[in-house]
């Protein structure tokens, strides 16, 4: 049996050193990784036990064994903070010359509570306002809104950046956005680019026309009294989604949001924009029961969906088709690879769509100018009673104007377009600045949209003219298409962009052709922006409308 020497020869002085050098030592290895969900068990592990070995010899120092734990864990925790806090604010850190707030130098903990306002994408744009197109974000973390950086950030030896780590939750594979090296994305996404091809996409269009029918029925219900367009748009694009991954069965516009989709997606972007921001924390939190219970609760949902799919099959190549490869003999059952991707499609193509549109209907009834030159060139191209073509709406300049221009003052990933160097490529020069591996990178869209060296003047304003390309208005303005990035670009870009741009283009057309519109009486416009809130993706307030049929 092991028993400790009646006494040690060690001072006070000695157990103090001994602590602070653990500190040093673990503060040099640590800072060399990134905390990544794999690793958090065992490095907090690593953490509660070690102080606790060193108290052994201190034991002697102190007289006590008390004492001695209190004294080793209280100087083992400051000692590391103090350590990791000098380093992450010295000139000699490796972003120690990039300018940032002084606590978002020190912790992500920074991060979270700006983002637990809901209001990340008005803090970037004052960030980069006050020190300049580069700013420190985090303890390894850039914003860049430099044009010149976009293509080395979207180009070879960038992998997805860390925030993706907390989209890995443990019940579960890993859904297509969380995978973050290029390689494995690629092979992943091979099924998406085939569902979502341009051929794909023509067969959508049916489905698209016939839920947009829907929407109009609805809203004619309600003609004359005031219609809330924000919730009408999501109920829409969650329905037309349903149609896409699962041969629908969703049907909220018109049963109302009977199952509580709507309310447990809002919570669950809202928590996962709140683990993005300290991705290591996410393995923690999946594991907490309730927690747990809500990703099984809403992945049993969509194995519901995904198999009464496949036991009824579809008249329509819907995405579900493609991703299980339905035009196989074999083919096989959803599996967890299929259900989870799925989920995530539709969480992320409803709810950005129906921002997106609720942001364009928006900035159309405030400039009714914008409106009726809109509908104009609706009324001149489409004939009322005629068939919606992709291509026709593809080349109808000010319809694709007003669609650029609400995608630039309200894209669908405000903040979180984020990248980092891959492991071994030893970092990326980009511009004249070194970035280190370990370094995350963002490209905040809604900072660079509304950045006045690349879109003036007037880059807060919805001026769909800033993107015609002829007539007497389009030498008025500065528009640098290189510095507009909606939805990202590169190997991770968006899959489902044209399909999106598409669906855009068909509501808008249809409902300016079909409504006159105009805000409620007692609805104050200013709320807009007040009320929007950045969660990842945005989160709009209501839109009261009243509209009036056309004929």
């Amino acid at each position: 049996m092991f028993t400790l020497p009646q006494r040690m020869n060690i001072t006070q002085r000695e157990c103090v050193a001994l602590i602070v050098s653990w500190a040093l030592i673990t503060h040099l290895y640590f800072r060399k990784y990134t905390f990544a969900p794999p690793h958090v068990f065992y490095t907090l592990g690593y953490l509660l036990v070690s102080p606790s070995l060193l108290s052994i010899p201190c034991i002697y120092a102190f007289s006590s064994v008390w004492r001695s734990l209190l004294i080793s864990y209280t100087l083992s925790f400051v000692s590391l903070l103090a350590i990791t806090v000098l380093y992450r604010i010295a000139p000699f850190h490796p972003l120690g010359n990039y300018p940032g707030p002084i606590l978002a130098r020190v912790s992500k903990f920074w991060a979270f509570w700006v983002a637990k306002g809901g209001k990340q994408h008005l803090v970037y744009k004052s960030l980069h306002e006050t020190y300049g197109p580069i700013v420190r974000v985090g303890p390894n973390e850039l914003s860049i809104i430099n044009v010149e950086a976009i293509p080395v950030i979207f180009g070879e030896g960038m992998g997805k950046g860390h925030i993706w780590e907390a989209r890995r939750p443990p019940v579960e594979p890993i859904a297509l956005p969380g995978i973050r090296d290029p390689h494995r994305h690629a092979l992943r996404r091979r099924a998406w680019n085939k569902a979502l091809s341009s051929s794909s996409i023509k067969e959508f269009e049916p489905l698209i026309i016939r839920r947009i029918h829907q929407l109009v029925e609805c809203l004619e219900g309600d003609a004359k009294n005031v219609v809330d367009l924000s919730y009408w748009f999501s109920c829409y694009t969650l329905d037309f989604m349903g149609d896409m991954m699962f041969g629908g069965g969703f049907e909220l516009m018109r049963d109302g949001d009977k199952d509580g989709l709507k309310r447990f997606m809002a919570s669950g972007i809202k928590n996962l924009a709140l683990l993005h921001t300290i991705p290591w924390a996410a393995r923690i939190t999946w594991r907490i029961p309730a927690v747990a219970g809500r990703i099984i609760r809403l992945r049993d949902w969509s194995v519901k969906y995904a198999q009464r799919r496949k036991d009824s099959g579809s008249s329509v190549k819907d995405v579900f088709h493609y991703l299980i490869n339905e035009d196989s003999d074999e083919g096989y059952t959803p599996d967890d690879l299929v259900v989870t991707d799925s989920l995530v499609a539709i969480v992320a193509g409803s709810d950005s769509t129906a921002t997106v549109l609720s942001a364009i209907f928006y900035y159309l009834m405030m400039n009714i100018t914008a409106l009726e030159k809109l509908r104009a060139e609706i009324n001149a191209t489409i004939p009322f009673h005629g068939t919606l073509d992709s291509l026709t709406l593809a080349n109808m300049p000010y319809l694709n104007a007003v669609i650029n221009e609400g995608l630039r003052l309200q894209p669908p990933l405000p903040i979180a377009i984020q990248r980092s160097p891959l492991a071994g490529t030893g970092g990326k020069v980009i511009g004249t600045q070194f970035i280190p591996e370990g370094t995350a990178v963002n490209i905040p869209p809604y900072v660079m949209h509304r950045d006045s060296r690349y879109f003036s003047p007037s880059p807060d304003s919805f001026i769909p003219e800033r993107w015609l390309r002829e007539g007497a208005d389009c030498k008025k303005y500065v528009t640098n298409v290189d510095a507009f990035v909606p939805f990202a670009g590169g190997f991770a870009g968006c899959v489902g962009k044209n399909l999106a741009i598409l669906n855009l283009r068909m509501v808008i057309v249809v409902l300016v052709r079909k409504f006159d519109m105009v805000f409620a009486d007692d609805y104050d416009s200013a709320k807009w922006e007040e009320e929007l809130e950045e969660w990842f993706v945005f989160k709009t307030g209501k839109l009261p409308v009243v509209l009036t049929p056309k004929i």
